[in-house]
């Protein structure tokens, strides 16, 4: 299955905030598969996305827009990569600097 996740700051127009779900749906995923975050909530805390790495089973595959929409610091990215391997599940970022991330 596939899963995808954004996140949407205030700080960036909705401009962003159509072309990240529209790359997700583009990707294949499902608008209801898809889970979404915004700044509102505290930076640390991003209930969404747990929910969604909680949803992962083996073979699922995770689809971010841009690696820097998924996490803040190198460490969360481990992190999030070792709860992947855990589960079998699969990462692809679609676009920026990330978009070398396809552990499929």
């Amino acid at each position: 299955m596939l899963l995808g996740y954004e996140y949407i700051s205030a700080a960036d127009d909705q401009s962003v905030w159509d072309s990240q779900r529209q790359a997700l749906l583009d990707a294949g995923v499902s608008a209801s598969h898809i889970y979404s975050d915004t700044d509102t909530e505290q930076e640390s805390q991003r209930p969404q996305l747990e929910a969604c790495l909680n949803t992962l089973n083996a073979g699922d595959q995770l689809i971010v827009w841009q690696l820097d929409f998924l996490v803040d610091s190198r460490a969360q990215l481990l992190n999030i990569l070792q709860g992947l391997l855990s589960r079998d599940a699969e990462l692809k970022v679609l676009s920026g600097p990330g978009a070398v991330f396809d552990t499929a």
